[in-house]
C-alpha cells in the first residue's frame, strides 16, 4: 500500500495490511500445528492398536503351541496304550486261554479255571480301559455289565440293571477307570462275602441334578463301622472312601442282615477332580 501510492503523506499513514499478513502466518502456523498434533495422535493410537494386536497374535500362538503339544503328548500315550493292549493280547491273554482251555478238561480244577475266567475278565477290562478313548461314564457302565454278567450268573446271582441315562459332563478316562474299580471292588466283595442271590444296580438323575450309582444286594451283609485296617473288608471299604473323596463323589454306606447298599451321589455338573490315586 506504502509502496504503490501515490499520496504525497503514504508512509504517514497506517494500513491493516501487515496486521493481516501477520494474521494469517500465525493462522496457517496453528493449523500446522493442530495437524501435526493430530497426526502425532493419530500416530501414537495407531502404535497402541499395534501392540495389542501383536500381544493377541502371541497369546494364540502360544495357546496354539500349548494345544499341539498336548494333543503330541495324548497321541504318544494313545499309542503306547495301544501297544501295551497288543503285547497283553498276545501274550498274556493268549496263555490265559490256552490254560482255560487245558484245566476245563479237568473236573479236579474247577477253582482253578473260575479263577482264570476272572483273570480273563480282568484282563479284558483293563486292556478295554486301556484303548477306550470315550469319556462317556454310561458307556463305562455298559461295558461293565458287559464283562461281568456272565460270570455272575455262573456264580448264580441274578443281576437287575435299572441304569437311566447320565446326562453329565465327559469325565476324564482317569476318573472313569477309578469309578470302574470301585465297581469291580463291590462286585468281588459280593461274589467272595456276602452270599447273596439278587444284585440290583440302579442310575440316574433327578429333577434337582443329584446323580446316583447305586448297587444293592440281599447277602448276608457286614459290619459297615469295622475300620480295622487290619481286615480285608476294612482295607475294602477304605478304599472305597479314599476313591470316592479322590473323585469328589459321596459315598454311602448301609449294611445290615438284609443285605448291603452302596451308593455314590455327585451334582450332576460336577467334574471329578484331577489328582487321583494310583
Amino acid at each position: 500500500n506504502v509502496w504503490m501510492s501515490n499520496a504525497p503523506d503514504a508512509y504517514q499513514r497506517f494500513y491493516f495490511t501487515p496486521l493481516i499478513v501477520l494474521f494469517f502466518i500465525v493462522a496457517i502456523a496453528s493449523l500446522m500445528m493442530r495437524q501435526f498434533h493430530g497426526a502425532m495422535r493419530t500416530d501414537a493410537r495407531y502404535r497402541v492398536s499395534l501392540e495389542q494386536e501383536v500381544s493377541r497374535q502371541r497369546r494364540e500362538l502360544e495357546a496354539q503351541h500349548q494345544r499341539q503339544q498336548v494333543h503330541t503328548r495324548q497321541e504318544a500315550v494313545q499309542a503306547e496304550r495301544e501297544r501295551i493292549v497288543r503285547d497283553m493280547h498276545d501274550g498274556l491273554g493268549a496263555q490265559l486261554v490256552g490254560l482255560l482251555s487245558n484245566v476245563r478238561h479237568n473236573p479236579a480244577t474247577r477253582t482253578l479255571e473260575s479263577d482264570i475266567e476272572l483273570a480273563l475278565e480282568q484282563l479284558r477290562a483293563t486292556m478295554d480301559s486301556l484303548s477306550a478313548t470315550e469319556t462317556d461314564l454310561e458307556t463305562v457302565l455298559a461295558q461293565f455289565r458287559f464283562h461281568h454278567e456272565a460270570r455272575l450268573n455262573r456264580s448264580g446271582l441274578s443281576l437287575h440293571w435299572r441304569v437311566q441315562p447320565l446326562h453329565v459332563p465327559p469325565w476324564e478316562p482317569a476318573a472313569l477307570w477309578q469309578m470302574e474299580l470301585m465297581l469291580r471292588e463291590v462286585f468281588a466283595n459280593i461274589l467272595k462275602h456276602a452270599h447273596a442271590q439278587h444284585i440290583t444296580v440302579t442310575a440316574g438323575c433327578n429333577a434337582e441334578g443329584l446323580c446316583h450309582i447305586a448297587i444293592e444286594d440281599d447277602g448276608q451283609g457286614f459290619d459297615s463301622q469295622n475300620r480295622n485296617p487290619n481286615c480285608s473288608g476294612g482295607r475294602g471299604l477304605r478304599h472305597l472312601q479314599e476313591r470316592s473323596d479322590a473323585l469328589g463323589l459321596h459315598l454311602e454306606i448301609n449294611s445290615s442282615t438284609k443285605g448291603t447298599r452302596i451308593v455314590w451321589n455327585w451334582s450332576r455338573n460336577w467334574l471329578p477332580m484331577q489328582e487321583l490315586p494310583t
